[in-house]
């Protein structure tokens, strides 16, 4: 298995540890302490990179602390040892409230522990490292680390003092690629690519683009304490940075093109009607070209056309509601393919193109399809390996497989005809109490409010299903039925 998988079973369990007995990382009282825990990764953020963090909330009184892990694995060898000491006192630079190397038990006899233990308690002032020893990780468990980690030091994170009050802003996401279903089109991912790819050359000129008077005096509008510039305010950017520039290429020409940044016309009627046109992106399924502003009765240039005709708003409040609209429409599609694109190594944290994304440009325009076979192949292996699909499989196989082990028929309900059927969302529902209360690889957040609650993982099941990882169908007594050998190529 992979460093990355392993470290991420490791911060599992260690958060689980910690929230069953949170003297491991408070140095005060804990006998009535409620402590939540919660395992994942570095959003992008500056160097040096944790192999794992833990959120730590202390629910009494609100406080969160953020805890870096350092996983080394056996190969590392003693030198990775002592690395592993530097980079624990570099993540208490970095922000972080503590750290906590997990280190082999032993290298060849050599006892790893009481050295390293002595090591920090003799050389180092800060309180905040922690010592965790782990034996062989057994992954036929849904935590392969459970009974597998001794913790030899604990890590006091309540006192030590942030030297950047900075770094509370820094994100902690999941241990697998962040995905949203409507988001998630290789066309907008090569696209965006392509223009980041294109912004490196430094003879290259970035296009022109025209904004309507009237949106441009919306902007303005919205804007009058400052000057701003409406081309970063309705991409949503705010400098030049390659990954800015490379942004409003892509925006205003897939999105916010000539034909679709208009919001209305007027037909022979004096009525409003929506100008609709569709996005130079292509779906991933293959139904055609995606749409924005005007998809749905509830999107916003439908709404805006339905007030102009009532005349229940004016033309300039109009053309700022449009504005505001594209604005939170660029930033929130943005922060979906950025997140995915980091999360599966097609760009770096700085939002450089990575080794992997130069391939799956390259593939792309050698093919000019965003579809063909081998792009998506190079697509489908950065979401199994840098993506962490794997362990989110991993993880769900073991949780069914235990569960339906007990039970064969869980999740089965029994008709008039004695046809059994599977209630799939009760069955997601209890895979994802188990992620978040069980595993501590899920943290809990309130659920949108919307019409339509939506399904637990839906976006990374309905993607999983269109690569082939997975049937869309859950069976009964199996649950979630994954393909084992489309998986184990990408080893």
């Amino acid at each position: 298995m992979s460093h990355d998988a392993e470290a991420d079973w490791a911060s599992a369990e260690l958060a689980r540890l910690i929230s069953v007995k949170p003297s491991f990382c408070f140095s005060s009282d804990t006998s009535n302490i409620e402590i939540s825990s919660y395992a994942g990764r570095e959003g992008r953020t500056d160097w040096p990179h944790a192999d794992g963090v833990i959120e730590v909330t202390n629910i009494s009184n609100q406080k969160t602390y953020n805890l870096a892990i350092e996983y080394k694995r056996p190969n590392e060898g003693l030198h990775g040892i002592l690395t592993a000491v530097g980079q624990s006192h570099a993540y208490l630079q970095k922000g972080y409230s503590g750290s906590f190397m997990v280190l082999p038990k032993n290298y060849n006899n050599f006892d790893t522990g009481n050295y390293v233990k002595g090591l920090i308690e003799n050389t180092s002032q800060s309180k905040s490292i922690g010592i965790c020893l782990y034996e062989r990780p057994n992954s036929n468990n849904e935590s392969p680390f459970r009974d597998k980690l001794e913790i030899i030091l604990p890590c006091d994170i309540e006192h030590r003092i942030n030297p950047k009050s900075s770094f509370s802003s820094v994100k902690i996401k999941t241990q697998w690629a962040h995905m949203r279903e409507g988001s998630f089109d290789p066309d907008a991912f090569y696209k965006y690519l392509q223009a980041l790819k294109h912004v490196s050359d430094p003879n290259f000129q970035s296009p022109l683009v025209e904004i309507p008077k009237s949106l441009e005096l919306a902007v303005k509008n919205l804007n009058t304490k400052k000057e701003i510039n409406i081309h970063n305010y309705l991409s949503c950017t705010t400098g030049n940075s390659p990954s800015d520039k490379a942004w409003r290429i892509f925006w205003f020409e897939n999105i916010l093109y000539k034909e679709n940044i208009e919001g209305w016309g007027i037909d022979s009627n004096g009525k409003y009607f929506v100008k609709k046109n569709n996005l130079k992106i292509n779906k991933f399924d293959g139904t055609g070209l995606k749409e924005f502003f005007s998809e749905r009765s509830d999107s916003p240039k439908v709404k805006l056309v339905k007030q102009l005709n009532e005349k229940s708003i004016t033309m300039s409040q109009a053309w700022e509601k449009l504005a505001e609209n594209y604005r939170a429409r660029a930033h929130s599609y943005r922060e979906d393919i950025d997140s995915f694109l980091e999360n599966a190594n097609l760009v770096d944290p700085h939002g450089r193109l990575t080794k992997n994304g130069y391939e799956f440009v390259d593939a792309i325009e050698r093919t000019k399809d965003s579809h063909d076979s081998f792009s998506l192949e190079i697509l489908k292996k950065a979401l199994i390996t840098d993506g962490g699909m794997r362990t989110f499989l991993h993880y769900f196989y073991k949780l069914s497989n235990q569960k339906f082990s007990e039970n064969p028929l869980a999740f089965t309900t029994k008709g008039k005809d004695n046809k059994l059927t599977f209630c799939k969302m009760e069955y997601l529902k209890y895979i994802e109490y188990q992620f978040a209360n069980k595993l501590k690889v899920l943290r809990k957040v309130s659920l949108r409010e919307g019409k339509k609650k939506r399904r637990p993982f839906q976006a990374e099941l309905s993607i999983l299903n269109k690569f082939g990882l997975i049937s869309k169908d859950c069976r009964i007594g199996v649950g979630l039925a994954i393909n084992w050998p489309e998986l184990e190529k990408y080893n």
